[in-house]
C-alpha cells in the first residue's frame, strides 16, 4: 500500500475516532452540568458554614460531602489564598473561588490523569509549570492571577476565568466560570 493511501486511512480513523468523542462529550455535558449545579450549591454551604458556624460543623460537612478528615491544611490554603488575593489586589475573591471549584481547598490535589496539580489544578500537559509551582499556593495563586491577566481579566472576568478550566468554546467550561463566579460573589458577600 502507498504511503499517501496509508496517511489517508490514518486521518480517516483519527477523523471517526474525534468526531465520536465528541458526541460523547456532548451527550454527558447536561449530566456533568446538573451534578456540578449540585456540586455548588454543596460549596457554597459548606463555605458559608466555614465563616458563620462552628467548626465541628463545618470538618462533619466537608467529611460527609467529600469525604476530607478534619485537618486545618484546608482552613489555611484559604487564608493563603486570602493573603495571595490582597498581594495581587483581586477584590473580588476569584482565585478563591476557583480553588474551592477546582480541588476544595486541597493544595495537594492531583488530576486529569495527573496532569493537573494544585489547589487550583493547574494542567502541566496545557501549560508550562512546574509541579513545586503548582503545588505551593503562593506561587499557584500568582501564577494563576498572571494568566487570568494574561486572558482579559479583569475586563473580561467570565472569559478569563473559563480559559483558566480549559477551551472556551466548550458548554461545560462557560458554565463552569460561571459556577465559580457564584462561589467567590457568594464568599465576598460573607466578608
Amino acid at each position: 500500500m502507498k504511503l499517501k493511501t496509508k496517511l489517508k486511512i490514518g486521518l480517516g480513523v483519527i477523523f471517526v475516532l474525534g468526531v465520536a468523542s465528541v458526541l460523547f462529550w456532548l451527550s454527558t455535558v447536561d449530566y456533568e452540568i446538573k451534578n456540578d449545579k449540585i456540586d455548588s450549591i454543596e460549596t457554597l454551604k459548606i463555605i458559608e458554614s466555614k465563616y458563620l458556624a462552628d467548626r465541628d460543623e463545618v470538618w462533619q460537612m466537608l467529611l460527609d460531602n467529600y469525604g476530607i478528615q478534619r485537618t486545618e491544611d484546608r482552613y489555611i490554603t484559604m487564608k493563603e489564598i486570602e493573603d495571595a488575593e490582597k498581594k495581587l489586589g483581586v477584590t473580588n475573591c476569584d482565585l478563591l473561588g476557583i480553588a474551592i471549584k477546582e480541588s476544595s481547598l486541597n493544595q495537594f490535589d492531583n488530576g486529569d490523569s495527573g496532569y493537573s496539580w494544585g489547589v487550583y489544578q493547574i494542567n502541566s500537559y496545557y501549560h508550562d509549570i512546574s509541579e513545586r509551582t503548582a503545588y505551593m499556593v503562593d506561587s499557584a495563586s500568582d501564577w494563576t492571577y498572571a494568566n487570568l491577566i494574561s486572558n482579559g481579566y479583569p475586563a473580561s472576568r467570565v472569559y478569563a476565568i473559563a480559559k483558566h478550566n480549559g477551551s472556551i468554546n466548550k458548554q461545560a467550561v462557560q458554565a463552569y466560570a460561571f459556577r465559580v463566579l457564584l462561589v467567590a460573589e457568594r464568599i465576598c458577600s460573607l466578608k
